[in-house]
């Protein structure tokens, strides 16, 4: 097992209630695996996070801060982040 800190910004944070949390994965597990597993936890974000590797979605997703694909492997330690687009006026 490995694991995984999710860091929510923004809006997403309102909506998780929480700014962050650690995800317990097996060794094998790629970007796209930790989304299905966020929204499993809170199926609510499907409509925002369910597409998040469509070139027209706005919700930046960098793993070490850094833009990665959704194939990538995730290692012991890893901080993922979901930056959605600001928005208000």
């Amino acid at each position: 097992m490995i694991r995984v800190k999710v860091v929510y910004r923004l809006w997403l944070r309102d909506k998780t209630k929480v700014s962050e949390e650690i995800f317990e994965l097996t060794e094998s597990m790629d970007l796209l695996e930790l989304i299905s597993k966020i929204i499993d936890k809170y199926p609510h974000l499907t409509k925002l996070i369910g597409d998040i590797f469509r070139k027209d979605n706005p919700i930046i997703i960098n793993v070490n801060g850094v833009a990665v694909s959704k194939n990538v492997k995730l290692k012991n330690g890893d901080k993922v982040t979901l930056i959605p687009p600001v928005s208000g006026g």
